[in-house]
């Protein structure tokens, strides 16, 4: 988590300057080609909330955080299927940069990248429009970014994005007047001026690949999070709070039913978001997200850090990256036993003051902070793959002392001295065409289990289903 934040800021400021000397250009493609096709391994990734539409009751995921990066956030409204065309609508929370003639506001889409040992989330292609105050301002886009999607290595180890950035470009719109957007594992679209009170549609085209069941949910009460870790820009409550109350993270047993194969968690988000740049004082009041981990059982060990509401397989997960130190790729564990709650240095409920900054909060401030409780839930899924076009690729994730080979090239697969994919019941690899999504519903036949743990992938790179080892 302390590298998370530390690096939070930082590529806020890569954006920045990329914004100023960006120069238009035609919107990016990332299809997969042919040498990333053939990755040996790949990262986890967390299932999109693209694929529980229909499927995850919407009053589950109403309100869930589903993009967070330094763009800001994405909270779900609602959504739709029909056939291949999946209708997302949310609530956007954006991030503010530069002021007078150039200030500008940066705003995220459903691609999620992977920020220090954080999973990523690839979003297919799509379009986007976007509203303030209800009116459509999508033609005002002035910049924007694609972090690149497909079935890729990561090229940084964990104290960074791990994936490519993507360049700056001028915004073309569609003969629609949407924005296009290519497969990304995240954003960034530039309007100028402070923009707020901001929503937007999202439509993407992606078949539908599985079936979830919902097998029960457990629901806690938290409360905010005192401890040690990087503190942005509210250093001084962070000190306050430890002097006065000592440390407290609170952490809650996990009571899993039979047949749970994944989690899907959701939680408020915190109203103060603390790793921020200028202008700090209106970046600092724009709520965020936090991390949340799953607990090994009867251990210290925790996972790596979640930031989002996806679905993540509950029996496998790779140990944080700051308890992994001098390994290539992360240790994992598969008995999960607690549930590690948000690491908020402010509660949902209280507002954002000035003496958070200062660390003169009054004493009435911070018992509000200290006894405020929040609630976050999780809920325990299955998932059955129901129709064909999904590769079974190994899975592993970067650690600390992981060095890249393709930092320049996505063609130097052979090098990686890993285990090869392991076809399905040995077929050969194919790409089939886009299957309609009313097909009948049946789960298909079990996996063999020989070369996992491995993730289910689509041609875009997006995870969809889980693997465990035989």
């Amino acid at each position: 988590m302390q590298r998370m934040r530390r690096r939070l800021s930082v590529f806020y400021l890569v954006m920045v300057v990329a914004v100023v000397a960006a120069l238009p250009a035609g919107v990016p493609s990332y299809a997969d080609d042919s040498a990333a096709a053939q990755v040996e391994w790949m990262e986890p990734h967390g299932v999109s909330i693209i694929d529980m539409i229909g499927e995850v009751p919407e009053d589950v995921l109403r309100d869930a955080i589903i993009m967070y990066s330094n763009t800001g956030m994405l909270q779900y409204v609602s959504g739709e299927r029909s056939g291949n065309r999946v209708t997302v609508n949310v609530r956007v929370t954006p991030r503010y940069g530069g002021a007078g003639d150039s200030a500008h506001t940066l705003v995220g889409c459903l691609g999620q990248p992977a920020l220090t040992d954080s999973w990523p989330i690839v979003s297919p292609t799509g379009t986007m429009r976007v509203y303030e105050n209800g009116s459509e301002i999508t033609s005002e886009a002035w910049l924007q970014r694609f972090a690149p999607g497909g079935r890729i290595y990561p090229i940084n180890d964990p104290d960074d994005f791990r994936y490519p950035e993507g360049d700056t470009t001028g915004v073309q719109l569609t003969a629609e007047g949407e924005i296009p957007f290519p497969v990304n594992r995240g954003c960034a679209i530039v309007f100028r001026g402070y923009r707020s009170n901001l929503t937007a549609t999202i439509q993407v085209e992606t078949p539908k690949y599985i079936a979830i069941q919902m097998l029960g949910s457990e629901t806690f009460t938290f409360h905010s999070y005192i401890g040690p870790g990087a503190t942005g820009e509210i250093g001084g409550l962070a000190n306050q709070m430890q002097r006065n109350y000592g440390n407290r993270h609170d952490k809650f047993d996990l009571t899993i039913p039979d047949g749970a194969e994944f989690a899907l968690v959701t939680f408020p988000p915190t109203p103060v978001h603390p790793y921020v740049n200028e202008p700090v004082e209106l970046n600092l009041q724009l709520p965020g997200s936090g991390t949340y981990r799953i607990g090994r059982k009867n251990s210290l060990n925790m996972s790596v850090d979640h930031v989002v509401s996806a679905a993540i397989p509950l029996y496998w997960q790779p140990r944080d990256a700051d308890q992994s130190s001098g390994t290539e790729f992360l240790p994992t564990f598969t008995e999960p036993g607690y549930l590690a709650s948000l690491e908020y240095f402010v509660p949902a409920g209280v507002a954002y003051h000035p003496c958070m900054r200062s660390g003169t909060c009054s004493n009435d401030l911070l018992r509000q902070i200290y006894e405020a409780e929040m609630q976050m839930t999780i809920h325990y899924l299955r998932i059955d793959r129901i129709n064909p076009g999904l590769d079974r690729i190994p899975l592993r994730q970067t650690g600390p002392a992981w060095k890249s080979l393709l930092a320049s090239s996505q063609t130097r697969a052979a090098q990686a001295t890993l285990p090869a994919t392991v076809p399905p019941g040995g077929e050969a690899r194919l790409y089939l065409p886009l299957i309609n999504a009313d097909m009948p519903a049946d789960p298909l036949p079990d996996e063999d289990r020989t070369g996992c743990t491995c993730g289910w992938f689509d041609p875009d790179g997006r995870m969809l289903d889980f693997v465990p080892a035989p």
